[in-house]
C-alpha cells in the first residue's frame, strides 16, 4: 500500500509515552505504528508528551510529590494534566493533518480528540480495560469504589462511550462485560478484533533454565497468589517447579509474604518490571502461566505462543480464539490450587505434549495474532468511511 496525498493519516492518541517495551497498550499501538510505517501509510503517535517535553515533564513530575500524601490528589493531577497536554498535542496534529483518523488508546485521549477535531475527523477508541477505567484505578489500589472521583470517572466514561464514532474490542467477553456496565455501548459501531504482536526478540537460548513464567501487573485481579499456591501444591506432590513473575504493583508485599510463608523463596522470583523485550525473559522458561480472573485479552500469552511456548491461561478473552487443550490449556478452577498443580504436572511431565502444544501455539499465532494477519484488518476498519 502506498500513501497518496489524499490518504488519511492515522493519529494514534495516547496519554502514555511512545515506547515499544512497556505496557500491553504501548506494545499494541507501537506495533501498529511500525506496521503502518512499513506499508507506507501515514501515521503519527500523538501523546501527552508530544506537546513539549520541557513543559510536560516538570509538571507531571509533581505527581511524585503528591502520591505519598494523597493518592486521590495524585490521580486528579495525573488525569488533569495528561488531558490538557494530549488535547494540545492533538489540536496541533489535526491542524497539520486535517485529513486524519484519530485512533485513541484511552478515554482521556478520546475525550480530548472529540473536543478538538475540526472537520468531523472520526474518533475510534480502542478499549483496553477489562471493565472500566475507574475500576482499573481501583485494581491499582489508588481509589475506592465509594469515592467521589470513582463516581465522576464512571459518569464521564459513560458519556464518552456514547459519543465516539467507533469502538475496537479485543474479545467478545470484553464487549459483553462493558455493555453490562454501560448498556448504551451496544448502539455504538464496534468490531471485535484479537490483539496482535510481533514475534518477541530473543537471544536464541536453546535450553531454558527455569520452568514457568507469568507477566502482569501485581494486582488482585491478576491472581498471582493462585500461581504461587499452585507451585506450593506441585512441590507437595513431589515436583519442584520454579516460577518467575514479571511485573510490579500493589500486591507485591502480600505476594512476598505468601512466598516466604510457604517456604518458596528458592522457587518463586518476583522480578519486577523489565525494560527490555519480554522475549528475553520468556525464552528462559519452559511454560507460560496466566491466571487472571478478569482479562480483556491476554497479550503476554500471545507473545509466549509466538515463541512456541505451551501456555496455561484463565478463561479470559484470548481463549475465544484458541482451541482448549490444543494451543493452550485452561485452569479448571482459579480457587483450587491442587487442581491447578495437577494440570501443570500433567503437562510438565509430558515432553511430547509440551512440544506439540508449543508447535500448535506458534501456528495459531501466525494465523490469528501476527501483525500481518490482523493489522490490515484494523487499518481497513479505521478507514472504512473514506
Amino acid at each position: 500500500m502506498k500513501a497518496t496525498v489524499s490518504t488519511p493519516e492515522i493519529l494514534i492518541a495516547t496519554t502514555l509515552r511512545e515506547r515499544k517495551v512497556g505496557t500491553g497498550v504501548q506494545t499494541q499501538f507501537s506495533t501498529f505504528s511500525s506496521y503502518l510505517q512499513r506499508v507506507g501509510h501515514p501515521v503519527r503517535i500523538v501523546s501527552s508528551f508530544s506537546y513539549s517535553p520541557l513543559i510536560v515533564n516538570p509538571v507531571l513530575a509533581v505527581r511524585k510529590i503528591l502520591k505519598p500524601v494523597s493518592k486521590t490528589a495524585w490521580l486528579r493531577w495525573h488525569r488533569s494534566w495528561h488531558f490538557r497536554y494530549v488535547k494540545a498535542a492533538l489540536r496541533r496534529a489535526i491542524q497539520q493533518s486535517p485529513n486524519s483518523v484519530i485512533y485513541a488508546q484511552d478515554p482521556l485521549s478520546a475525550e480530548a480528540a472529540l473536543q478538538v477535531r475540526e472537520n468531523g475527523q472520526p474518533v475510534v477508541l480502542a478499549v483496553h480495560s477489562p471493565n472500566t477505567e475507574a475500576d482499573e484505578w481501583v485494581d491499582h489500589g489508588v481509589i475506592a469504589t465509594s469515592s467521589r472521583l470513582y463516581a465522576a470517572m464512571k459518569t464521564r466514561e459513560r458519556d464518552l462511550l456514547r459519543r465516539v464514532d467507533k469502538l475496537v474490542f479485543a474479545s467478545d467477553l470484553q464487549r459483553t462485560d462493558l455493555i453490562s456496565i454501560y448498556p448504551d455501548v451496544e448502539a455504538v459501531p464496534s468490531i471485535v478484533m484479537p490483539q496482535f504482536v510481533e514475534v518477541p526478540r530473543t537471544n536464541g537460548v536453546s535450553t531454558p533454565q527455569r520452568d514457568a513464567i507469568s507477566v502482569g501487573t501485581l494486582e488482585p485481579r491478576k491472581n498471582h497468589r493462585f500461581l504461587v499456591n499452585v507451585i506450593a501444591a506441585a512441590r507437595t506432590a513431589g515436583h519442584r517447579y520454579s516460577l518467575t513473575i514479571i511485573g510490579e504493583g500493589p500486591e507485591r508485599r502480600a505476594l512476598e509474604a505468601q512466598i516466604t510463608r510457604l517456604g518458596l523463596d528458592d522457587l518463586v522470583n518476583l522480578k519486577g518490571r523489565v525494560d527490555h523485550d519480554i522475549g528475553f525473559e520468556l525464552e528462559e522458561h519452559r511454560i507460560y502461566l496466566h491466571a487472571s480472573r478478569q482479562e480483556s485479552f491476554g497479550l503476554a500469552a500471545v507473545e509466549a505462543m509466538a515463541l512456541g511456548m505451551p501456555t496455561i491461561v484463565g478463561d479470559t478473552g484470548v481463549v475465544e480464539f484458541l482451541q482448549r487443550g490444543v494451543e493452550t490449556c485452561v485452569w479448571h478452577d482459579l480457587d483450587h490450587a491442587q487442581q491447578g498443580a495437577e494440570l501443570l504436572i500433567s503437562i510438565m511431565t509430558d515432553p511430547q505434549r509440551m512440544q506439540e502444544m508449543g508447535r500448535r501455539a506458534k501456528e495459531r499465532y501466525e494465523s490469528s495474532f501476527s501483525v500481518d494477519a490482523i493489522a490490515p484488518r484494523l487499518l481497513a476498519y479505521l478507514l472504512d468511511e473514506f
